[in-house]
């Protein structure tokens, strides 16, 4: 059986514990569903924080051990893609959750791409001396630091979750995710490369106006003409005009000034390439041209907004 490290180490991930349906959760001394005493550790409530780094994982050829959740990309259930976050062609599987490196403490390294099984991080309470696994369906990350644009950028809300595209270049193994919705190809500005066939969400595109007023208008207020050309919606059912907002966020404050760069009516042209959208790690812009859009299910918006509009939300978008 597993024995976690008694001495306290410092953690990067800091998780916040929020469970659907029930108050609390267990930690556990043994990465299995074993609830009973001899393997609960203690109750952790909702909104509770711990932290950890490391998820239990298993391989095809039955391996076990230690990856960093941030090497990992969750594809459905407890399956998990290796992404190196490092941009590294392999990952160290460690034996034990911690940063020690070295032949002792290593069962292998994982390709990227390679296809693990995991349920359980690593973590620690404040209040025990000792590391424990909760589920990681439970966890939440908690951002570090509340002033980074990108973490205030990464809160999708239900309307930005509504769009879903699929990364496609036909030319190369993908698209680049950049930081500004512009074309530097630095190391500052590109934040990663994106595989195709990889599923991302986001629902604002940045756009300029003819006169150079620039902002984020929803996609699905907009009707695509070029690559680089759209047109505020005038179909049947959309709106007389459309904020032009200075994130690419929905928000409570909408008056023109603060999260509102203006209104732009409905049938003007307008200029714009990026779409902003999250990977599920990270955030930030992909060009229009190499997303393919997905169905889209209704946002908590579309449903409570009445007649024509709702139905108009509500259908598939049929793009390339």
């Amino acid at each position: 059986r597993l024995r976690p490290p008694t001495a306290p180490r410092a953690m990067v991930k800091t998780w916040v514990v929020k469970t659907k349906g029930r108050k609390a959760t267990l930690l556990r001394r043994e990465p299995d569903q074993d609830h009973t005493a001899a393997n609960a550790m203690r109750i952790v409530k909702n909104g509770e924080t711990v932290a950890g780094d490391f998820m239990y994982v298993r391989r095809a050829s039955r391996e076990v051990g230690f990856i960093k959740v941030r090497h990992l990309e969750q594809q459905c259930g407890n399956s998990f893609l290796v992404r190196n976050d490092d941009n590294s062609t392999t990952t160290l599987i460690r034996k034990q959750p911690t940063e020690v490196l070295g032949e002792a403490n290593t069962v292998g390294y994982a390709a990227e791409g390679e296809m693990l099984t995991g349920e359980w991080v690593f973590v620690r309470h404040k209040d025990e001396r000792r590391g424990g696994y909760i589920k990681f369906a439970h966890l939440r990350a908690k951002a570090d630091d509340e002033d980074d644009p990108a973490v205030r950028l990464a809160a999708f809300d239900g309307a930005s979750m509504a769009q879903r595209w699929a990364v496609l270049d036909a030319v190369h193994d993908g698209a680049w995710l950049r930081r500004a919705p512009n074309s530097d190809r630095s190391e500052r500005n590109l934040l990663g490369l994106v595989p195709n066939g990889t599923v991302v969400a986001g629902e604002f595109v940045h756009v300029r106006r003819a006169g150079g007023e620039a902002g984020f208008a929803r996609f699905r207020d907009l009707e695509q003409l070029s690559p680089k050309a759209w047109r505020v919606r005038t179909s049947k059912g959309a709106l007389a005009k459309i904020e032009l907002r200075r994130e690419p966020r929905e928000s409570e404050a909408r008056a023109v000034g603060e999260s509102v760069v203006m209104t732009v009516p409905a049938g003007e042209q307008l200029t714009g390439e990026y779409v902003f959208v999250t990977t599920g790690r990270k955030v930030g812009f992909v060009k229009r041209n190499y997303l393919t859009g997905l169905s889209t299910k209704p946002s908590a918006e579309a449903s409570t907004t009445s007649g024509s509009r709702s139905s108009t939300a509500e259908r598939p978008l049929v793009v390339s």
